[in-house]
């Protein structure tokens, strides 16, 4: 289990085959062995203990400190031999047996030695353990100094203010000129083409000619000159009441902003909320975009 203990349960709820163990035996699971499972028996109960025939034992002897080969048969190289030597069809049918790795070379150390060497992994697993805690722990502060970050740059006080430069007011009055001078040039060509399609459609009807517009080649109506069309333009503005001013937010239950803020509306700083906006604003050019 994740907590280094067994489950504790009576042999009579476990239905598969199983085998009695030992204090100090170490266990190499037969299933799957590019999961990473050993395991060493120890006294967490006063009980005679059990394990499951999925488990090769590895009974204690004076030859070997039983932590010492539960690491060696950690290791990347064994679990990779196991995985390429393995019989079944995959997963949880993979099984590893005591014969594939017999003749496997293990090295040796004198037992003391195994002791010292057990005792210097603990260490430097101990120390890695303490460094994942203060990561973790700084990956929680970085999290919150992001946060106080974004939250001291929205509100005003991570830069002091200075009173040279342009106010949000002016700024927004400014966006939504330009977003105005955009929309009327489009509209101004839209008006431009319906007029030219209206000038080859009179000329067409004066030669005799079809004037439905899908007979009419969009090279013929793109080609006349300014003189032939200008009469069907628009004589007066009232064009431009079209355009439709973007909504400013409702500020009633808004909190105060610092001098020189101003709260706006996506509506309003976007020249097309639909499909996103390019503003060169201020020298930086932005581009908002929205995902669909």
């Amino acid at each position: 289990m994740s907590d280094g203990a067994p489950e504790q349960t009576l042999g009579s709820d476990i239905g598969s085959s199983k085998r009695t163990v030992n204090k100090g035996t170490v266990l190499l699971c037969k299933i799957n062995p590019r999961i990473n499972r050993v395991w060493i028996v120890k006294n967490h109960t006063p009980h005679q203990k059990i394990a499951s025939t999925e488990w090769i034992p590895f009974s204690q002897t004076e030859a070997f400190e039983p932590k010492y080969l539960q690491y060696y048969l950690q290791q990347n190289a064994f679990r990779d031999f196991l995985a390429q030597n393995a019989s079944g069809v995959g997963g949880s049918l993979m099984r590893v047996k005591p014969a594939t790795f017999a003749d496997y070379p293990m090295p040796l150390a004198p037992l003391e030695e195994q002791k010292r060497i057990v005792e210097a992994i603990e260490t430097q697993f101990t120390r890695l353990d303490q460094a994942t805690a203060v990561l973790h722990c700084l990956q929680q502060n970085i999290q919150r100094y992001c946060a106080a970050v974004l939250k001291h740059a929205c509100e005003g006080n991570l830069l002091p203010q200075n009173p040279t430069d342009e106010s949000a007011d002016q700024l927004l009055q400014r966006i939504l000129h330009e977003r105005r001078r955009q929309w009327e040039a489009e509209a101004w060509q839209k008006e431009i083409v319906r007029a030219q399609k209206k000038a080859a459609k009179a000329a067409r009807q004066a030669a005799g000619k079809s004037t439905t517009m899908r007979d009419i080649p969009d090279a013929e109506w793109q080609a006349l000159p300014a003189e032939a069309y200008t009469s069907y333009l628009p004589n007066n503005d009232n064009w431009k009441q079209k355009y439709q001013e973007p909504e400013a937010p409702n500020t009633a239950d808004l909190p105060e902003l610092p001098t020189g803020w101003i709260w706006a509306t996506f509506d309003q700083i976007l020249l097309d909320l639909k499909n996103g906006a390019l503003w060169d604003l201020m020298g930086l050019t932005v581009y908002v975009g929205v995902r669909r």
